[in-house]
């Protein structure tokens, strides 16, 4: 029988045999999904739209991606569904707009919650949070919750497109390609599936495979040159080099200091009134500390490291024979840390217990 792998299916194996045979062969699936999953998603969205100059708003199409998701091939609405799980920092309430603290007390007002959270909205469910007592949410305080890190991320996505637009476009001569699919086919009728965020020619003159990514910290200056990804899918195109662009999960928060009797905008920590000459007086107005969100972005370009794609290809065929052979070892040491957290399939080793998890056809 023919093998049908993806790069991602290919790292989940290489991760854990065992969690590959779980996810892929058993369909043996958690009934939960990050945040951050359907947030790349919304923005590679938001950002296609943008790369191929389609005429539409990339905050509206971003926005309308933001709404709806899919855990398990059953549609879900991000914004307060229970199976979507938010990260500790995905909450920044100094960067809302005054239109998200409002759609936040819009949706607030109109859940069945204790008489304590009057008045209080965001700031009592974030307070019990940080308290430890969030395991004892209520279905409707969990909500409260989750709607909030969703308006805070949909901020969040504005701001990373912002940044795109002034950092990103402007490098980029030509687009030559959006969401490719490439596929790699062996003697046997086994093939690779993936996708390349784009193919671009950048202001250097050079082509380049690139893919989008966001992370908590910059990434190392060399990840490019030695990310198989992207050897992979530069190699299938005949393309030399490629890169990353990294979005930083954690918002920059300039502060800006306006004087709230002229406008003036300073940013000069030493002064302690506004010193903007007003005809012939100083305005001396009282100066107002603004935090002016912005989102980071990190572009790595580079060639790919030759040596790297015959290591690539044939990591890809030695996976490929032990998932035909019926091969599946457990990396134990993954069990506590997959992508930074315990295993979905920790359970089920360890307790054969199938909670949080359910069979999808």
């Amino acid at each position: 029988m023919k093998n049908k792998l993806s790069y991602s299916s290919v790292t989940k194996y290489q991760t854990c045999g065992k969690a590959y045979e779980f996810h892929y062969i058993k369909k043996l699936r958690p009934n939960v999904s990050s945040a951050n999953l359907f947030l790349g998603s919304a923005l590679d969205t938001g950002l296609n739209s943008l790369l191929l100059n389609d005429g539409k708003d990339p905050y509206e199409v971003f926005s309308k991606a933001w709404q709806l998701g899919f855990i398990n091939k059953k549609p879900i609405q991000i914004k307060d569904s229970l199976q979507v799980v938010y990260a500790k920092t995905d909450f920044d309430v100094e960067i809302l707009h005054p239109n998200d603290k409002l759609e936040i007390e819009t949706y607030y007002s109109k859940l069945s919650l204790p008489d304590d959270y009057i008045g209080n909205s965001y700031d009592f469910v974030f307070t019990r949070k940080a308290q430890g007592t969030f395991i004892r949410f209520t279905d409707e305080e969990q909500k409260l919750y989750n709607f909030c890190n969703w308006v805070c991320l949909k901020r969040k996505g504005f701001l990373i497109i912002d940044a795109y637009k002034k950092e990103v476009i402007p490098r980029i001569k030509r687009v030559i390609s959006v969401q490719k699919q490439v596929d790699f086919n062996n003697d046997s009728g086994d093939s690779i599936t993936g996708y390349i965020d784009f193919i671009a020619e950048m202001d250097d003159g050079k082509v380049y495979v690139l893919d989008n990514k966001s992370a908590g910290r910059p990434y190392e200056l060399d990840s490019a040159a030695h990310s198989p990804q992207l050897a992979l899918y530069a190699h299938h195109e005949g393309i030399e080099n490629a890169g990353f662009i990294v979005f930083i999960k954690a918002i920059k928060k300039d502060k800006i200091r306006t004087c709230i009797r002229c406008g003036e905008i300073t940013d000069s920590n030493r002064i302690k009134t506004c010193n903007k000459t007003l005809g012939t007086k100083r305005c001396d107005g009282t100066l107002d500390d603004v935090i002016a969100p912005r989102a980071e972005i990190q572009i790595i370009l580079d060639k790919i490291n030759p040596n790297l794609i015959g290591m690539v290809m044939e990591n890809f065929e030695m996976v490929n024979t032990l998932v035909q052979q019926g091969i599946f070892l457990k990396n134990l040491n993954s069990c506590q840390n997959t992508y930074g957290s315990r295993c979905p399939y920790y359970g089920q080793c360890f307790n054969n217990s199938n909670k949080g998890l359910e069979v999808v056809d």
